[in-house]
């Protein structure tokens, strides 16, 4: 039998430090500083929603919308009221459980009712008939940079901007990637609303 004399407890803050600092960036309007916590951060909320029997891309969905949290929540976070980490944890731990019964209970995150709902006024669509070049030079870089750029969009939504831009509708990009008409809608809006920031 073992008899232990003593405890050793090793706290790693640096993680914590350099994370505060990086939010505290991001909340002086550097979004660079983003960058790292989303690497760092990224892991543990895959995990949270492991938690969770979401399908393949509902569960791609919730992490994306808790990372853009993770983003807003940069705004809020006080550095002298805790790491921000800790912060972070608690409310996407919270803002996922709610999520998964918010789904649960509607069967449906955003509440669209056909494919009629998404219209080309509402820019949801590549909108062919523009008549200004310098429009269509800034739509063509807006997609150029969705599809390139890792960090703004899901490989879905990713996917969904490339079959957009061809001219598919909803119900042949669902056939092609094998995902209902419901999730293709709310990609598209995820997309517009990630576009408009």
């Amino acid at each position: 039998m073992y008899l232990i004399a003593q405890y050793r407890f090793c706290i790693k803050e640096s993680l914590d430090d350099e994370m505060n600092r990086c939010a505290y960036r991001v909340s002086k309007g550097d979004v660079c500083a983003f960058d790292w916590i989303d690497d760092n951060l990224r892991k543990t909320v895959f995990r949270k929603t492991l938690k969770y029997p979401f399908t393949f891309h509902d569960r791609e969905d919730a992490l994306q919308e808790m990372m853009e949290l993770a983003l807003r929540l940069c705004h809020k976070y006080n550095p002298e009221a805790g790491n921000y980490r800790h912060y972070v944890s608690k409310v996407i731990t919270y803002e996922m459980r709610k999520l998964f019964y918010r789904g649960t209970e509607h069967q449906t995150v955003e509440m669209l009712r056909s494919a009629e709902d998404i219209t080309f006024d509402a820019g949801d669509h590549r909108n062919t008939v523009r008549d200004n070049p310098l429009d269509i030079l800034i739509d063509e870089e807006n997609r150029a940079d969705i599809l390139n750029n890792r960090k703004i969009c899901s490989p879905l939504e990713r996917e969904i901007v490339h079959y957009c831009n061809y001219g598919y509708h909803i119900k042949e990009i669902s056939e092609r990637l094998h995902v209902s008409e419901k999730a293709i809608m709310n990609g598209l809006h995820r997309v517009r609303r990630k576009c408009r920031k």
